[in-house]
């Protein structure tokens, strides 16, 4: 078993969302530094962009709402 899988998640060095953050402000910093609207600023743009739609895009509590809904709307019928 290595060393990492050994580790409880807090004490890993890192994780998918700090990653994930980090790449949306790396990204938000370069933007500073290039000129406005060439491609690279609208690469960097998009990018910062994808990273904050997949960091706030959390899939258990997206159907927890709609698993409860069904639930409700079953009792409703029974």
């Amino acid at each position: 078993m290595t060393r990492m899988a050994i580790l409880s998640k807090w004490e890993r060095p890192y994780n998918m969302a700090d990653i994930i953050t980090g790449i949306r402000i790396v990204c938000s910093i370069a933007l500073l530094f290039c000129p406005l609207f060439s491609q690279v600023f609208y690469a960097l743009y998009i990018t910062a962009g994808i990273s904050d739609m997949i960091d706030g895009f959390q899939i258990p509590n997206a159907f927890v709402g709609f698993a409860n809904s069904l639930q409700t709307w079953y009792r409703i019928i029974e």
